[in-house]
């Protein structure tokens, strides 16, 4: 009960946990579970981001070159040594500016979608950044945590003290931060709870082991009042007494169907294997309180008016004894004979099991009655143990079999052997009391309660806040800063060639008119001649 009771508290304190550990895995899944969306842009990053960023280089590295060369060209040798135009400068400016324009939609494009991307990833990182109780509470409903009452009160000291505190070397118990309510309506830690279950109750078995030792208390097995009862049991109440026919068989057996119908004789079905009526000493009798158990004598006077007495039929039960029916045709009177005859077949029988301690040679039985404490030698003499090959103390049994009689008198025996034995038990627990009551705490201390401790007092959250600002950092101040970098050296990269563009159609117009212009100069002069 006490275990079930802990760990019904332990469920209902960490329920807000488990929530919020379901809220927050399904917030990030996407970006840590093994074939979500974002690994699956990740790798082809890896593969197609390389080729991509290398085809823009090469891209913009050949129109840089065409726009120099055409530059120069323009610049130094537009007009050619024998006065003729060149038709390079404006046809490399016009290559130039005219393939700028595929990259600079390319650039925008991917520039513009990392900034699309990153912008939604900034705000996540922002609340991230600025996460706190009051925060939470905003923003609870939209993520599926219910913060009200206990369970708000234990997220929210959770993630004040563990996972955003501005002290990095708190190291917060999540066992005192987690509660549950006793039936006062009072608060109880996970801590409290534990720590009254596991040790409060063995310190509490210790200290009244050392009150009782302290002053003379200290209670005995031999005066334990269900072994005395259990004692008396045995000694004063004979076992065959409560050896008692099995009613149903008895009626349902066609042999005692005739006694069974008869007035005086079905009264058999409660006789016991005892010769005399017996009271028993100190418990019900099967009848209900302290009625008397009918013994075979007041059957067999019964069955004696229906005929004379014949010999006993049984050796262990002399009161077993058959009649001579006076009438032949008296069926009850034969069925009685028959249950005599049940009866002396049990009183007989050898199959009761009487086990026996043995001495030393594994033959001989050892009587355990005769166990007694030797002051000069201040040990116990003829206590059955004995040492074995490996030196340590044995004790060897033997199963035997016995009649009723015998087994009536192992039982009784058993009376004076559990005397001497808890006689014994007694002086050896009071010898050892003191001992048990300190090497024994230690043991439990050293090996139970202090290691339970030291697994509850371990429970702390001091990582967390050192892991949730890498999280932050890196997944924020890393992750996004550099994504919304690298958004915008592609917007930058888009200008300029934009820039490119124009100086290149520029260059292009002023080469081209004057590449035209003396082309129509040549040919009027090629005409007037």
């Amino acid at each position: 009960p006490e275990r079930a009771k802990l760990q019904g508290s332990l469920r209902a304190a960490t329920s807000t946990l488990v929530e919020f550990k379901i809220s927050m895995r399904d917030t990030f899944s996407g970006f840590v579970e093994e074939g979500s969306s974002l690994e699956q842009v990740q790798m082809s990053i890896k593969k197609q981001g390389v080729l991509i960023g290398l085809v823009f280089c090469i891209w913009a590295l050949i129109l840089i070159l065409f726009s120099c060369c055409g530059t120069c060209c323009f610049f130094a040798r537009e007009k050619m040594s024998d006065g003729k135009y060149s038709k390079s400068p404006h046809r490399i400016a016009c290559c130039v500016w005219s393939c700028a324009f595929i990259p600079i939609f390319l650039c925008f494009l991917v520039g513009g979608l990392l900034m699309v991307v990153s912008t939604p990833m900034a705000a996540v990182c922002d609340i991230m950044d600025k996460m706190d109780r009051a925060l939470l509470i905003d923003i609870g409903p939209g993520i599926g945590l219910t913060l009200e009452g206990d369970q708000g009160e234990m997220l929210g000291d959770i993630l004040d003290k563990c996972l955003v505190t501005q002290d990095r070397t708190s190291n917060a118990n999540i066992m005192d931060l987690v509660f549950s309510r006793k039936p006062d309506g009072t608060k109880e830690t996970i801590r409290d709870t534990m720590v009254m279950t596991i040790s409060a109750p063995i310190n509490m078995a210790f200290d009244s082991l050392s009150k009782a030792l302290g002053n003379g208390t200290m209670p005995t097995m031999g005066n334990n009042t269900g072994i005395l009862a259990f004692r008396n049991l045995l000694g004063k109440n004979p076992a065959s007494a409560f050896v008692l026919p099995v009613a149903d068989k008895i009626n349902g057996d066609i042999r005692f169907s005739a006694m069974m119908s008869d007035t005086d004789l079905r009264a058999g079905v409660a006789v016991s294997m005892a010769c005399a009526d017996t009271t028993p000493d100190g418990i019900e009798s099967p009848g209900g309180g302290s009625s008397a158990i009918p013994g075979i004598n007041g059957f067999v006077a019964k069955l004696a008016s229906r005929g004379f007495l014949l010999g006993p039929s049984s050796t262990g039960r002399p009161c077993l004894k058959k009649v001579a029916c006076t009438n032949p045709a008296d069926l009850a009177c034969l069925s009685g004979n028959s249950f005599i005859g049940l009866k002396a077949q049990v009183a007989d029988s050898n199959k009761y099991v009487c086990p026996r301690f043995l001495n030393a040679d594994k033959v001989t039985t050892c009587d355990l009655t005769l166990m007694f404490w030797n002051s000069v030698t201040t040990t116990w003499n003829n206590d059955c143990t004995f040492k074995d090959s490996s030196g340590k103390r044995t004790m060897y049994t033997m199963n035997t079999t016995c009649t009723m009689q015998e087994f009536e008198d192992y039982l009784k025996k058993f009376d004076q052997v559990m005397e001497k034995v808890f006689a014994r038990i007694d002086t050896e627990a009071g010898k050892l009391g003191a001992e048990i009551d300190t090497k024994l705490r230690n043991l439990v201390n050293t090996f139970l309660i202090t290691p339970a401790m030291s697994i509850i007092d371990g429970v702390t959250c001091g990582f967390m806040p050192i892991f949730y600002r890498a999280v932050v950092d890196g997944l924020c101040f890393q992750g996004v800063v550099g994504l919304r970098m690298v958004a915008k050296s592609y917007v930058v990269l888009s200008f300029f060639m934009v820039f490119l563009a124009i100086a290149m159609y520029t260059f292009w117009s002023l080469a081209v008119s004057n590449y035209n212009a003396y082309v129509d100069a040549a040919k009027k002069v090629g005409g007037s001649q």
